[in-house]
């Protein structure tokens, strides 16, 4: 990429179009010694894997409303901990520490559901500290306020889906995404933002 070219573009131009943890985390993907070949495909893949990584999260924080009575999450706490600090005395290698903590969110989406409350909070407490260490897990859902006027919204669209009335009820489902609210729908309609 060089100016002369016209193949570059610019951080503040990068932040128009991507969060600014999708580029953090495309850059901790990439080892610090290796050559960096940027392209679009690679910036959108970081978005997936952070939309990977948050809904993860929010399977953790789901689950831990309801726990099971399970301890399948044990070996894997202990395996990334494990692998994650191998990974990073290997001469900081971002790569191999951030493939520990894509197989450890395996887990948790197979584990989670029957997870006991003590190994979710374990899990939870390692899944926040390496999200930590790349500084990745920054955007909360925020309480108060807006959640009360996603959950009246939700609760319109519901009475919307109760009368058959499925236009009005597509289309809240539809304003919602464009705002960066997705709604999963099941024995109660739930949602979660995008961060992308």
């Amino acid at each position: 990429m060089s100016k002369s070219l016209g193949n570059f573009i610019t951080v503040k131009d990068l932040l128009k179009k991507y969060n600014p943890m999708v580029l953090r985390l495309y850059l901790a993907s990439i080892y610090y010694r290796s050559r960096m070949d940027f392209s679009e495909e690679t910036l959108e893949s970081a978005k997936s894997s952070l939309e990977r990584i948050y809904n993860a999260k929010w399977k953790l924080d789901e689950s831990l409303k309801n726990p099971g009575r399970g301890n399948d999450l044990e070996n894997a706490v202990k395996k990334v901990k494990k692998s994650f600090e191998v990974a990073m005395d290997d001469d900081f290698n971002t790569p191999k520490a951030l493939a520990a903590y894509f197989d450890f969110i395996k887990e948790i989406n197979k584990s989670a559901e029957s997870a006991s409350e003590a190994q979710l909070l374990k899990a939870k407490k390692l899944f926040e500290d390496i999200g930590n260490v790349f500084g990745i897990l920054t955007e909360e859902k925020k309480e108060g306020l807006e959640e009360k006027l996603i959950q009246f919204i939700i609760d319109l669209r519901e009475e919307a889906r109760k009368k058959k009335d499925f236009e009005t009820s597509d289309k809240i489902r539809a304003k919602l995404r464009e705002i960066g609210i997705i709604l999963e729908d099941g024995e109660k309609t739930t949602w979660k933002k995008s961060l992308c």
